[in-house]
């Protein structure tokens, strides 16, 4: 081989480039981008389960948003939908349930801001013969056997706040409705409603907004 040869070999060899591979990434800086892959979708999954967490700690329930006496029927400009949250011996009535109220009564005064339960409303007929008297009983002020249908006589006892004295305010009465409060403990608080005639509801009304009634069960009354 002659030497032109040679230069136009050597000249081929340093013109023309051998093959490249292509750049890669520094492997610290993939670990990275990988681990911040990893930490967001954890932190997604765990955003989702705290959102369906609260979400099923609560129920949608009704809640009452115009008064409506006792007796009368519960009608649908009258409620409203809240959040609620579950409680054991509670029975809420569920917003998915509202159109059950239509033909329902109210068993007592319904007010703003009430969460409507189902021991609050009835199937039975309007109240026309006398007026329903919530109180609020304490232990020993009514006893332990005490049922929905029941008759009682109610007593006052001279001992609450009013400054009449003691003595009978109603007798033979109905008991129209009975729910627990607090803890549903025997002894703890209940609100006892009972069918009182017109003219002595008012009576039994303000000597149980003092704490001075006790309820007396008559034997066979029911």
């Amino acid at each position: 081989m002659d030497a032109m040869s040679r230069v136009d070999s050597r000249s081929t060899q340093a013109v023309i480039p051998g093959p490249r591979r292509p750049p890669s990434m520094p492997r610290q800086r993939s670990r990275t981008r990988a681990l911040v892959g990893v930490l967001v979708l954890l932190a997604g999954g765990l955003g989702a389960m705290l959102l369906v967490s609260a979400a099923g700690g609560r129920v949608a329930g009704v809640a009452v948003t115009a008064r409506v006496a006792a007796g009368e029927p519960v009608p649908a400009d009258a409620i409203g939908r809240i959040e609620v949250a579950p409680a054991a011996g509670v029975e809420f009535v569920r917003w998915e349930q509202r159109s059950e109220l239509a033909g329902l009564y109210a068993r007592t005064e319904l007010l703003p801001g009430m969460v409507l339960v189902a021991g609050m409303v009835t199937g039975d007929a309007p109240v026309r013969d006398g007026r329903v008297v919530g109180l609020s009983l304490g232990e020993g002020r009514f006893p332990e056997e005490l049922a929905v249908g029941d008759r009682v006589d109610v007593v006052q006892t001279g001992t609450g706040m009013t400054l009449a004295g003691s003595g009978v305010l109603a007798r033979e009465v109905r008991v129209y409705s009975i729910s627990d409060l607090g803890d549903a403990l025997p002894g703890s608080e209940r609100a006892v409603s009972l069918l009182v005639p017109e003219d002595q509801a008012m009576a039994v009304a303000q000597a149980a907004a003092a704490g001075d009634v006790v309820l007396t069960v008559i034997p066979g009354g029911g």
